[in-house]
């Protein structure tokens, strides 16, 4: 996934304000995120590998919005 679809990815996922959500991601994706975002929280989940992805909980912390903001397309 390029970084701009990870982007909206993300924005999409916490859109309505959950602080937490659990996202299956690439190691290059969760590398993006763990340092583009770094006050993100990423956990992987034990026992949850499927191929090239994994489970992570992924904590937005005392935000209550994922903090970027979704380019208008054009």
């Amino acid at each position: 996934m390029d970084k701009h679809s990870l982007n909206d990815f993300l924005f999409d996922s916490f859109y309505n304000g959950a602080p937490r959500r659990e996202l299956r991601l690439s190691e290059e994706e969760i590398h993006y995120i763990r340092k583009r975002f770094p006050k993100i929280k990423c956990t992987p989940i034990q026992d949850a590998i499927h191929s090239d992805k994994q489970w992570y909980t992924i904590s937005l912390g005392e935000r209550t919005s994922f903090p970027i903001k979704r380019k208008k397309p054009g």
